[in-house]
């Protein structure tokens, strides 16, 4: 286990919740970073994280209008997800390093 690559993927967590824009949808590139930084932590710890991706059902085009007469949508051509679930993806990784038992804990803490 590199402990100091634990504490870079930990510190880049951490910086990516604080600096998530306060929107209602998160822009795929955040949803790509949280992905890298899991793929860390997984490769790292030894265990398994796939349980707290953001799987791809949960992404969608994002929309820029649309017209109400003829019922059409206009997108961005961009992927994003509600910010509240990609929030709860990441509290959940912080928790998990936060309660697992010693060997996994990796200085993460409350």
């Amino acid at each position: 286990m590199n402990q100091m690559a634990l504490k870079q993927a930990y510190a880049r967590l951490k910086s990516l919740k604080a600096n998530l824009p306060d929107r209602f949808h998160a822009d795929q590139t955040y949803v790509e970073e949280f992905h890298s930084i899991l793929d860390i932590l997984q490769q790292e710890s030894g265990t398994s994280l796939s349980a707290f991706r953001v799987p791809a059902n949960e992404m969608q085009r994002e929309s820029s209008g649309g017209n109400s007469i003829t019922g059409e949508t206009y997108y961005t051509g961009r992927m994003v997800c509600h910010r509240t679930y990609l929030m709860m993806r990441i509290d959940g990784v912080l928790g998990f390093f936060t309660i697992s038992s010693p060997e996994t804990a990796i200085g993460f803490t409350a």
